[in-house]
């Protein structure tokens, strides 16, 4: 089951998968360091279980998740590589129970924004990895919404082309098609002259 915790006007959906209450509050009280000193601020969803995060991750949209390795139903590297595959694209903070070089390297390599040995979590330390995941988070956001506006743009041209095509090709086809009928008739050398020039004139603006 789920706790939902508003930390101020929701900007940033965190999913924070922590089974011991002391170390999710000490995360929990990091985030609102980070919302003391940056803009935006965070709507935290604590589960305690590998499987719940899982299905939690079927419905909201997440901009990061905390992890801690070692969960009841799922330890190690593998809490990791399950989440990973579920959570593409949304940085993943790894929390670990012990100072390993050689594990924090390996979950960098598989994907993780960083890990975090747990002893560490009461200092600057988590503060500084989640702002990290954040301020990336918050890079990716201006950059899609830039490139939604940008197709946007794109869109609204080629409709606004297509309409005035059609706009201007219509009379005009009625215009050409009537200087056709008209130069079949008796027409005196300069009648023949004008419709000739309103219809070379027609046919440019056809082109354009």
């Amino acid at each position: 089951m789920a706790n939902q915790v508003t930390i101020g006007p929701a900007s940033y959906q965190v999913l924070l998968v922590e089974d011991s209450p002391g170390d999710a509050a000490l995360v929990r009280h990091s985030l609102e360091v980070l919302e003391d000193e940056s803009p935006g601020s965070f709507n935290l969803i604590h589960v305690e279980r590998l499987d719940d995060a899982l299905a939690e991750l079927l419905a909201p949209t997440f901009d990061l998740v905390v992890l801690d390795l070692s969960l009841p139903d799922s330890f190690g590297i593998e809490s990791f590589a399950r989440m990973s595959e579920a959570a593409k694209g949304v940085p993943v903070v790894v929390l670990t129970d012990v100072e390993d070089e050689e594990l924090g390297s390996r979950l960098v390599q598989m994907g993780a924004q960083d890990h975090v040995v747990k002893w560490q979590i009461a200092g600057r330390v988590l503060v500084r990895c989640l702002r990290c995941a954040i301020d990336s988070r918050g890079i990716e956001r201006e950059l899609k919404r830039a490139r939604e506006m940008a197709l946007q743009a794109a869109r609204s041209k080629i409709e606004f082309r297509t309409a005035m095509s059609h706009e201007i090709r219509t009379p005009l086809d009625s215009i050409l098609g009537m200087a056709d009928l008209l130069s079949e008739t008796n027409l005196s050398a300069e009648q023949g002259r004008f419709v000739e020039s309103f219809r070379v004139a027609g046919e440019a603006l056809l082109d354009l």
